[in-house]
């Protein structure tokens, strides 16, 4: 087991990143024998196929509890000199002209794990164990300017969401080389809270924390910080099923063949304006993308006016949508416009939809 684990997370730390270090500190060890050739990062590959750590832990009710699939064992919590590993291989990552404007926190104590994964998803049962620690990442590009105590840095939060998503595949290869599984929490899609504002019950995980910004070298306080998502790392419970073994793993991509299919490019056309007068009388139906699925809306017209938005149809919880509809649909109706609406706070995607279902309704 010690001589594959060795051998994953060189070839690991050689795929990404060219670094040999640590394989030379292996066959000084004696990890595994190369004999007089270079060492082969394709061994990663085979052994990541065949091995198959990209199993991913599920999360399921249990007869008397929830079942995170992970150990719940403290023994198989990942080591201090693991997850210094694998923190230190994920920072390895760089983001255009190497800008570095994370920051990540572990937490290995099992009752802060707890009390972050209520803090992210209320009223669910835990998504850890007494195996696990759990890993933080956040973002200086996630905040508004005026939310934040300066503005050295600008609102980002394309940047900011590509840097999260590095960094949490840097941690799952360093940790699945290391014989360790990996949970992802896409909080990025949570409604709460909303998008560019701080999440202040987070914010003791930053006190007195800098970063420090990979192409200068300057240092900044990370109180302009916010979360942006987190990842659970243990080791697979033997008795637990896997969820990946229930779950397809499609092949979704293919090669482009400009033989068969010359490339032409379609200039991008700006949406159809919107005009009230032209719209004739009657009841229009359209649909937006919510948090958890679509919104159907039915969208009243008379006399060059919006008279009427109802609501028929859609998946979200009620009290966001009532808390989204009750403040889209009035700004609506008293402004008769779909452009410049606020968002309502903490039911932000609820409300992108109901605005885009009207918008789509009074396009037909």
């Amino acid at each position: 087991m010690r001589k594959t684990r060795i051998i994953a997370l060189c070839a690991a730390l050689a795929i990404t990143a060219g670094v040999f270090t640590a394989c030379r500190a292996a066959l000084a060890q004696g990890g595994f024998d190369r004999g007089a050739q270079a060492f082969d990062a394709r061994q990663f590959l085979t052994w990541y196929y065949e091995e198959g750590p990209w199993r991913s832990p599920v999360n399921r009710w249990g007869p008397s509890n929830w079942v995170t699939g992970f150990s719940e064992n403290p023994a198989d919590r990942p080591t201090y000199e693991d997850i210094e590993t694998i923190m230190n291989f994920a920072s390895l990552a760089m983001s255009a002209r190497a800008r570095t404007p994370w920051y990540m926190v572990v937490v290995t104590d099992y009752e802060t794990q707890v009390l972050l994964h209520q803090a992210d998803r209320p009223g669910t049962p835990r998504g850890v164990s007494r195996g696990t620690v759990k890993v933080l990442i956040f973002s200086e590009w996630l905040l508004y300017e005026d939310v934040r105590t300066d503005t050295v840095m600008t609102f980002f939060p394309r940047e900011g969401y590509i840097n999260a998503g590095i960094m949490s595949a840097y941690i799952n290869m360093a940790a699945i080389a290391l014989g360790y599984s990996v949970r992802q929490y896409m909080t990025l899609s949570h409604p709460w809270p909303a998008l560019g504002e701080r999440w202040s019950e987070l914010e003791f995980l930053l006190d007195g924390r800098f970063y420090t910004w990979g192409s200068t070298g300057e240092r900044f306080n990370t109180e302009n910080m916010k979360f942006a998502n987190a990842l659970v790392i243990g080791r697979l419970d033997p008795t637990v099923e896997s969820g990946t073994t229930v779950a397809l793993r499609p092949h979704n991509w293919s090669f482009w063949d400009p033989a068969g299919s010359p490339a032409v490019l379609t200039p991008r056309q700006p949406p159809r304006a919107i005009v009230l007068a032209d719209i004739p009388d009657g009841v229009y139906t359209g649909t937006g993308r919510g948090y958890y699925g679509s919104i159907t809306v039915q969208v009243t017209v008379a006399n060059g006016a919006i008279t009427g938005i109802h609501v028929t149809d859609h998946s979200e919880t009620p009290a966001f949508m009532t808390l989204a509809a009750g403040g889209i649909i009035p700004q609506i109706l008293e402004g008769q416009r779909i452009q410049g609406i606020d968002v309502v706070t903490g039911a932000t995607a609820v409300s992108e939809g109901i605005i885009n279902a009207v918008t789509n309704a009074l396009r037909q």
